[in-house]
């Protein structure tokens, strides 16, 4: 039976490519090729990159540094002088003096010399107590007194004057420490009545008016400034006694 059946499909084979042997009939074979896709999950394991930090130590080689001396450059410089009108400045004066006896000379002195002058008239004590109530922080470059009494109380405050004007003084016009100096001079003189005083009778000098002869008979004015200086000058050269 098994032999019968391979001769059957061997006939039947050779019958199929006898039939298409023939030329009317043409069987065309297309080859398809099928593309199958298929999906496969691959497992992916998870990565970490360390970066690995290397420290090295180089030697660097450094120059040795030696010290040379520099030369000195002097650089040649040329002066030139110009001249510029100086500035003459100001002057602060503190007069114990009237205005209409100083006023003039002291107008005649900025005129001569270009110095803006600034005055405070005003009386001598007065000015003294203004000195000395200001103090350090007063703005008087001079103080022009009437007499050296006022002088005298605000002494503390003065600086001494140039050798080269304290030469062209008398040294009986200035101070001993040579902080003032005398400007003017005045003369003292005794009004008398000739009736009531002959000529014999009269002092030689100011100390005779101490006379008893002289006891209720003299006047004078204790409250002026130029009689106070003169008082005080007499204590002071003669003492108090």
């Amino acid at each position: 039976m098994k032999l019968l059946a391979l001769i059957s499909a061997l006939v039947l084979a050779m019958a199929t490519v006898a039939c298409s042997s023939d030329p009317e009939i043409v069987e065309k074979v297309v080859e398809v090729e099928k593309v199958v896709e298929k999906t496969v999950e691959v497992p992916v394991e998870k990565i970490v990159e360390v970066e690995k930090v290397v420290e090295k130590t180089v030697e660097v080689p450094v120059e040795k540094i030696v010290e040379k001396p520099v030369e000195k450059i002097v650089e040649k410089t040329t002066t030139v002088t110009v001249e510029v009108e100086k500035d003459p400045g100001s002057l602060v004066i503190y007069s114990g003096r009237k205005e209409s006896l100083v006023g003039p000379i002291i107008e005649q002195f900025a005129d001569a010399t270009g110095i803006k002058v600034d005055v405070k008239y005003g009386k001598s004590a007065a000015m003294a107590a203004t000195l000395s109530e200001e103090g350090s922080n007063s703005p008087a470059d001079v103080f022009y007194a009437q007499d050296p009494g006022a002088l005298g109380s605000v002494e503390a405050m003065m600086q001494a004057l140039p050798a080269a004007t304290l030469e062209k003084i008398p040294a009986w016009a200035q101070d001993d420490d040579g902080k003032w100096v005398g400007v003017s001079g005045r003369a003292r003189v005794l009004v008398y009545s000739p009736d009531r005083v002959k000529d014999n009778e009269l002092p030689n000098t100011i100390l005779e008016l101490t006379h008893p002869r002289y006891k209720g008979r003299l006047g004078w004015a204790p409250t002026n400034g130029s009689l106070l200086t003169m008082i005080t000058g007499m204590r002071k050269v003669w003492g108090e006694e």
